[in-house]
């Protein structure tokens, strides 16, 4: 038994269709507005904060006011004993509070999951009831403020006021 393969040509340049190919660029195109956000919002803030630290500026007189003070801001923050003290404390808090949280959550998570399905979906449905009545509290309340906004225009909109 032969098995025959046939080799497909290669496109020539000729049979290239010259123009702009826009399956290359259409992705991007989809990535545009969320670059442009995070760069607004997220890389420009970041890089001025950068800039901001190596200079003295009062924003009120504007960006002619700044001076180039160097690394005078680090030093300063650096030799000040308060920034010390509460680095200390931030990271004191996050280590106590760090090991408590886990000394709980890991036997619990376990009990959870060895327990079976029936326990953990009532004890997931439980943690989660507070966010949901809240959710849902809200939106009758607004559902509420509309549909009395929409009855004070009633007569209008009928056409009889």
């Amino acid at each position: 038994m032969k098995t025959t393969v046939e080799a497909t040509p290669i496109k020539s340049e000729q049979d290239v269709k010259p123009g702009f190919n826009w399956n290359i660029l259409s992705p991007y195109g989809f990535l545009l507005p969320f670059l442009i956000i995070f760069s607004v919002f997220g890389v420009f803030p970041l890089l001025f904060s950068i800039f901001l630290s190596f200079h003295q500026w009062n924003p009120v007189e504007g960006l002619v006011a700044m001076k180039f003070v160097g690394g005078e801001n680090y030093y300063i923050a650096l030799t000040d004993p308060w920034l010390w003290r509460s680095l200390k404390n931030t990271f004191w808090l996050a280590l106590t509070s760090g090991i408590a949280q886990h000394l709980v959550a890991i036997p619990v998570a376990y009990i959870l999951v060895s327990q079976g399905d029936r326990l953990r979906h009532w004890l997931t449905s439980a943690y989660f009831l507070p966010y949901i009545t809240s959710t849902v509290v809200r939106i009758i309340d607004f559902l509420q403020y509309v549909l009395a906004k929409l009855r004070d225009y009633q007569p209008v909109l009928n056409g009889t006021g």
